[in-house]
């Protein structure tokens, strides 16, 4: 997501996320109904150029994930000649994370997501879950981002 390193932001296990409600979500839509979501967010206006059923064909038969982050997050997405980033995809569909997959499904396209953010940064269901085992609010920080120190500010007192 970033463009320069932030060494504080790395994955760490959180396995135990799964228990998780939002864990996993799967949404199934009509091709129409992916196309007219994309035609929407086409700043270029591309899609709309194209004839509604030539755009349903190119996206049943080229509709792909191209790019994955190491820890198989979406980056790119690409059906023909367009393209579109992980996250722009995440924001057209509404979907909990760029950690997802695409498959054709009974004649539609299935969104399969799994986790919920940005894979940056702290899971708030693994910090919550590390919380009910009593552990301190500084041992989670200090887990979540390794190498960083949780330090009490000196505060102006009050008058």
């Amino acid at each position: 997501m970033y463009s320069v390193a932030v060494p504080y932001l790395i994955s760490v296990d959180s396995s135990q996320d799964v228990e998780s409600p939002d864990y996993m979500d799967v949404k199934v839509l009509p091709y129409d109904e992916v196309l007219q979501k994309l035609t929407k967010a086409d700043k270029s206006g591309n899609l709309a150029k194209t004839d509604k059923s030539q755009n349903i064909k190119i996206l049943k038969s080229s509709l792909k994930i191209t790019k994955h982050t190491e820890n198989g997050f979406v980056q790119e997405i690409t059906a023909k000649d367009n393209k579109w980033t992980g996250e722009e995809w995440k924001k057209i569909f509404a979907l909990n994370s760029t950690n997802f997959y695409l498959e054709n499904y009974n004649g539609k396209l299935r969104m399969v997501t799994v986790g919920k953010g940005h894979d940056m940064g702290m899971s708030l269901y693994g910090a919550n879950a590390l919380a009910e085992k009593q552990i301190t609010a500084a041992t989670i920080l200090s887990y979540y981002y390794p190498g960083t120190k949780v330090v009490t500010p000196d505060l102006p007192q009050a008058k």
